[in-house]
């Protein structure tokens, strides 16, 4: 007598991540693959075929040969929107009822130089009286770059401008690490009013990239001249 055992969909499909290349970089392009899978299902006929599935909200797609899955790139990655996804892919067999078996891994983006230092606002003024002490601080101003590590980290200069054909660096210097601009000399307000001036953030990513804003520098008046008598001129 021969017996032929009716296979039953009893076994749930297997998925393995054999490889992950994490992490990817944010200006990675379409169809670059992060990572390979493969599924298998030890029942026969139709509930062993499997299909793998993932969400459709995320900015990555599946390719199928057989057994074996590739995950790429398929939208636009932005590391300061996005720096982590959490992947749910779910295998499921063409048994009746269908079995399925989740996989989940993590993949991280890889931040890229792609943002400039912004300073808060469009321009800055501040003001400083006259006879004010040499080394006075007379303002701070700070940028802030969303990228992280070597990229985020910003330096402060002044642009190589003049005042009454003297460098702009005579009368002011900035602190490349802080942001805060000291009066490298007492100012005089009969002498000149106010400074102009462009501070200049930088990252320090490869290759930098940098902004600028602009400064007014007013300078106040304080009571140190007595008043002169001007005697008319004598006919002649």
């Amino acid at each position: 007598m021969l017996i032929t055992l009716e296979d039953v969909n009893d076994n749930a499909p297997e998925v393995v991540l054999t490889d992950l290349y994490s992490p990817v970089p944010e200006n990675a392009t379409p169809n670059t693959i992060v990572a390979v899978l493969s599924v298998n299902d030890q029942d026969s006929g139709p509930n062993r075929k499997v299909s793998l599935g993932l969400e459709a909200t995320l900015p990555f797609r599946l390719n199928g040969f057989g057994n074996s899955y590739t995950l790429v790139v398929s939208g636009p990655l932005d590391r300061e929107r996005v720096a982590v996804y959490n992947i749910t892919v779910t295998a499921t067999d063409g048994g009746s009822p269908p079995l399925s078996t989740e996989a989940h891994f993590m993949l991280q983006v890889a931040d890229i130089n792609d943002n400039p230092p912004a300073f808060s606002q469009v321009s800055y003024f501040t003001y400083i009286p006259e006879n004010n002490a040499r080394g006075a601080s007379i303002f701070s101003v700070t940028a802030l770059d969303p990228d992280s590590k070597q990229n985020a980290l910003v330096t402060y200069s002044l642009t190589d401008d003049t005042v009454q054909g003297v460098p702009l660096s005579s009368y002011v210097s900035i602190n490349s690490n802080t942001g805060v601009l000291y009066a490298l000399q007492s100012f005089d307000y009969e002498q000149f009013r106010d400074l102009e001036l462009r501070v200049i953030a930088r990252d320090s990513g490869d290759p930098p990239l940098s902004s600028n804003v602009s400064l007014s520098l007013f300078v106040l008046d304080q009571n140190d001249n007595a008043p002169e008598i001007l005697y008319p001129a004598l006919p002649t």
